[in-house]
């Protein structure tokens, strides 16, 4: 499954990597080297919006080949999980919460 990473997750996974590589230290140059030019590019030349929460659902649908009538459970009744997909109404801290625990998609991305 397809787990999403805000930058802030990427970091310190890279920065784990990079301490532990020290058997070869040109990989270990490289990898900080491209760490610093990725985080210097990104945050100057092309910041990255956060994803849109309802995208983000979508997508987690169409990876875990779900339906509308899946994320009842989540959401609540058929018509409101309508309407949030339609972006008619808002997503409630709850279904947030129930989003983030069933479907692994980050807070930070559903409070966006």
């Amino acid at each position: 499954m397809i787990q999403f990473l805000s930058i802030s997750q990427i970091f310190p996974r890279c920065d784990r990597f990079v301490a532990n590589a020290t058997c070869i230290p040109p990989l270990n140059d490289n990898l900080a080297g491209t760490r610093s030019a990725f985080a210097g590019m990104g945050m100057k030349h092309y910041s990255i919006a956060p994803p849109d929460p309802i995208d983000a659902i979508k997508f987690r649908m169409e990876q875990m080949e779900m339906t509308n009538a899946d994320l009842v459970k989540y959401l609540g009744s058929k018509s409101r999980v309508s309407e949030i997909l339609n972006r008619k109404r808002n997503l409630s801290l709850s279904m947030i919460k129930s989003l983030y625990k069933e479907l692994k998609i980050p807070a930070d991305i559903l409070l966006a």
